[in-house]
């Protein structure tokens, strides 16, 4: 796995590296700081599976000129402090897989990462939207992912080698957590916090 990290400040770019790292531990990553270093790297022969760009780098059109002259299948991210509604609908515009805030929680963050690198939705993430995910653990995330993907119980009690109990003591929590009463409501709210 090859990841970009492209940010013109060495302590937020040297600090994605790091969480990055902790949820692909076994991935290439290679750093940017500047535009034309981002370029020279995605015009090498070897494909990125990811490519977080610090959202300054480039003007719309060059992102929109950047995404849309791969023909690979690298996840682009957006990289910001903080997030609007233009920013989504300009991430979303131009096809991008999510916009992340440099304003992160760690465990927030890496399950975004994680649900971008899926495929599974278009994971927007700023302190705001960070509350409900703050308190869960990796196994919840995963749980909760893998309601949000539509998967029944007997499907997620398989994918994670868990028993009907442990499942649904994780669904409970979840519920309560984000204040809701069901699997629906707790899949709506989740992609709330999303886009």
């Amino acid at each position: 796995m090859r990841i970009l990290i492209a940010h013109p400040l060495d302590i937020i770019r040297q600090g994605l590296c790091v969480k990055v790292a902790e949820q692909y531990p076994h991935a290439l990553i290679i750093e940017a700081d500047n535009a034309q270093a981002v370029i020279d790297q995605l015009l090498c022969k070897e494909q990125f599976d990811m490519a977080l760009i610090d959202y300054h780098m480039f003007s719309l059109e060059e992102m929109k000129g950047v995404v849309g002259n791969r023909e690979d299948s690298c996840h682009y991210v957006w990289i910001k402090r903080y997030i609007n509604e233009l920013d989504i609908e300009q991430a979303q515009k131009i096809d991008l897989s999510g916009v992340i805030s440099t304003d992160y929680n760690t465990m927030v963050l890496k399950s975004a990462l994680g649900l971008i690198m899926g495929g599974e939705c278009h994971f927007i993430v700023s302190s705001r939207h960070a509350e409900p995910f703050n308190s869960l653990t990796r196994l919840e995330q995963k749980v909760l992912a893998l309601i949000v993907a539509g998967k029944s119980n007997k499907q997620i009690q398989r994918a994670l080698n868990m028993t009907e109990r442990r499942n649904k003591q994780i669904q409970n929590k979840l519920y309560k957590c984000f204040k809701v009463t069901g699997r629906v409501p707790l899949a709506v709210k989740t992609c709330q916090y999303c886009q």
